[in-house]
């Protein structure tokens, strides 16, 4: 197993949900911040969308996510065990 494929599996509806307005943040402003690099610019800026993606599906993942994944499970749990009750 690799952790670090592991946890972009864990972040990636997040980093799914969010990844546009990162796109259309790097539309505008990453330009301007990119200038230096010169022609590594689409690198620079492709980096940096990542980068920012991550961290923002790692942010949705534990303020969000998680919470309502355990909600879920419990309720599910709890539901399946008085739904499926076994015959005698």
């Amino acid at each position: 197993r690799l952790p670090a494929l592991a946890s972009v599996g864990r972040y990636s509806y997040g980093m799914y949900v969010l990844h546009m307005f990162f796109a259309i943040f790097a539309a505008t402003w990453l330009r301007r911040l990119t200038a230096p690099f010169g022609s590594a610019r689409m690198l620079a800026c492709a980096i940096f969308m990542i980068a920012l993606s991550y961290a923002a599906g790692f942010l949705s993942y534990h303020l969000l996510e998680k919470h309502f994944l355990r909600l879920s499970h419990r309720r599910f749990a709890a539901g399946a065990a008085h739904t499926y009750k076994e015959k005698p």
